[in-house]
């Protein structure tokens, strides 16, 4: 079933002939298979990262280790800084990003499993949008959750 919200994000940003790339962790690429499903997104999905260690997060999406060792691998500020190497990695006009705790284990002194926080941006048009999710529910409900509720602040801010 192919979520309606999805397909205006994706005519509104060919309309604009504008691209949306995804760096995704807890997510393990939900966001990228989400928008796939769209027919013809191909002209504006640019791809997505999953990058569940830190390694692939400092290595393919450039997230500084002194973000990561200051803020946590679980952050708005780690967040933020995937989605800016995913956009700049793939040449995306859009980009967001997630990162959490989907269990059943995980968590640190900060945050516990359900945890998950994003970041959406697109510099053309000055949108910086970050949050930090409290998510309940098995691995799979808390994964699917999170993509749900990004695809919908995605909605909110493209289509506004």
């Amino acid at each position: 079933m192919m979520n309606a919200n999805i397909i205006e994000i994706v005519e509104i940003l060919k309309n604009r002939h504008e691209t949306i790339s995804f760096a995704e962790s807890c997510t393990g690429g939900g966001l990228t298979h989400a928008f796939a499903q769209i027919p013809g997104v191909s002209s504006i999905l640019r791809g997505g990262i999953v990058a569940y260690h830190p390694e692939v997060k400092i290595g393919q999406l450039r997230v500084l280790p002194g973000i990561i060792e200051h803020h946590g691998i679980v952050s708005r500020e780690t967040a933020i800084a995937m989605a800016a190497g995913v956009a700049q990695a793939l040449a995306a006009d859009w980009s967001a990003a997630t990162t959490g705790y989907a269990g059943p284990t995980g968590g640190d002194n900060r945050y516990g499993v359900g945890t998950v926080c994003y970041a959406i941006m697109c510099p053309k048009h000055a949108v910086f949008q970050t949050g930090c999710l409290h998510l309940n529910g098995s691995r799979e409900q808390i994964m699917m959750q999170a993509v749900d509720e990004v695809v919908r602040q995605i909605g909110v801010i493209v289509c506004a």
